[in-house]
């Protein structure tokens, strides 16, 4: 999560290698398909949320692409019968609760 959560402020503070080693690792390293429930908040404001912000300044259509596969693994939380999405939501099978 770090590297994805600390990109876009290397970008904007100028800390170039540094933002090209975080964006190596991340692409090299970051896999959704895992058995694991993540909490959908956590996981929609830090990961979806900074390769949203990766691609808006960096370009890399690759930043875009995971941030798609994240939300279509995430928008089973949303499908809650109360309105208000599940806290957990596992990656690998795309179900919550």
């Amino acid at each position: 999560m770090t590297p994805i959560d600390a990109y876009d402020g290397l970008l904007i503070l100028g800390f170039k290698e540094e933002a090209a080693e975080a964006k190596k690792l991340i692409f090299e390293k970051l896999n959704f398909d895992v058995d694991m429930e993540v909490q959908n908040f956590e996981v929609s404001i830090r990961i979806l949320g900074g390769l949203l912000s990766a691609y808006e300044l960096d370009g890399d259509k690759r930043f875009l692409n995971l941030a798609e596969d994240l939300a279509n693994r995430l928008i089973k939380s949303f499908d809650s019968p109360t309105g208000m999405p599940y806290r957990y939501v596992n990656l690998n099978r795309k179900n919550a609760g």
